[in-house]
């Protein structure tokens, strides 16, 4: 398999004809994809079918069949090659694919560029200089729920900011990009196709869709917030979501508020951070400040607040500031 992917790269890079973007509807204002934003859509494009393809194939061949959750089947785990990290986080051989496929392929259509991958980490940190920033499947223990709702994260980042993030969902065969500040999407194995913004009325939002992981850590955190909101009289709804189609669902117009009060790492949030600026909302720590990658001296994110308009924040900080202290033991 690792071969196969090796072959699809070389595709990419050497065959795969530059695809020209669709002027209709772009603006005059709105810069068009380069033929390198438009290489790294046809990347994304090979990884997301690789990727599919294992899916199906491995959910066809377990005992449970391809459309049942199959987590607890062995020859399901076996079949994708399931396994555990350090840190206690999950591994399938989909990872390895995806990451491999993408530095290869981001080699080849930027060379020289210095690539940090959450399944490869170079020894050194960037140290002020710019890196790509990937997460090759993100929602990995969705990949093994077979709930579909996994994703391929990029991000480009210049002193610390994510300029340019890429979001791929393969099950949806979606990409959706913010490019020099402008937002972009494809979809069925597409070209880009310039994406305008969810129009919001003024003011909050009436009825507040919140959305957060499916996780389970610190759940009396999100109880103490939902708690804070129903103290206050605000109207909500709960949206669980797993991975980066969070972000998805906040520039598509489906989500206002993403709490995330338990630790994530830096490559799961850069480019959400990106596509949700380009598309006039924010993704700010607890203090209102934006996260900013690759300074410190490790990869792990604090809590933080995903808005999809970034005018809803003084709001959101005022709830915050309203929960209930919790103790240690309370975690």
């Amino acid at each position: 398999m690792v071969q196969q992917s090796d072959q699809l790269v070389a595709q990419i890079v050497t065959q795969q004809p530059v695809t020209q973007v669709s002027t209709e509807k772009t603006g005059q204002n709105r810069p068009q994809p380069d033929a390198n934003e438009q290489a790294v859509l046809a990347l994304l494009w090979q990884v997301s079918a690789r990727i599919n393809a294992l899916y199906e194939q491995a959910g066809a061949d377990s005992a449970s069949g391809p459309d049942t959750v199959a987590e607890n089947t062995a020859q399901w785990r076996a079949s994708i090659e399931v396994e555990t990290k350090e840190d206690n986080s999950p591994l399938t051989l989909a990872d390895r694919i995806a990451n491999q496929m993408l530095i290869a392929g981001l080699q080849a259509i930027y060379p020289g560029q210095l690539i940090y991958s959450e399944e490869q980490l170079p020894d050194s940190r960037p140290e002020g200089q710019s890196f790509w920033l990937l997460d090759p499947l993100d929602g990995t223990r969705e990949f093994i729920r077979r709930t579909g709702e996994f994703t391929i994260n990029l991000a480009w980042i210049v002193d610390g900011r994510p300029v340019s993030g890429y979001i791929a969902v393969p099950q949806q065969q979606l990409v959706m990009a913010a490019l020099q500040g402008q937002l972009w999407q494809a979809e069925q194995g597409g070209d880009w196709q310039p994406m305008p913004a969810v129009e919001r009325p003024p003011g909050v939002p009436a009825s507040w869709r919140i959305s957060y992981s499916r996780s389970g850590q610190q759940a009396g955190a999100y109880e103490d917030l939902l708690a804070t909101l129903k103290r206050h009289q605000v109207p909500y709804t709960v949206q669980r979501y797993g991975s980066a189609c969070k972000f998805i669902r906040m520039v598509q117009g489906q989500v206002d508020w993403y709490p995330r009060l338990h630790p994530t790492m830096e490559w799961d949030t850069a480019a959400g951070q990106a596509i949700l600026e380009a598309a006039g909302g924010c993704l700010v720590d607890l203090k209102g400040q934006p996260f900013r990658y690759g300074v410190r001296d490790r990869w792990q994110n604090g809590p933080f607040m995903a808005l999809a308009d970034a005018s809803y924040l003084p709001q959101v900080q005022a709830w915050l500031a309203a929960r209930p202290e919790r103790t240690e033991d309370q975690e």
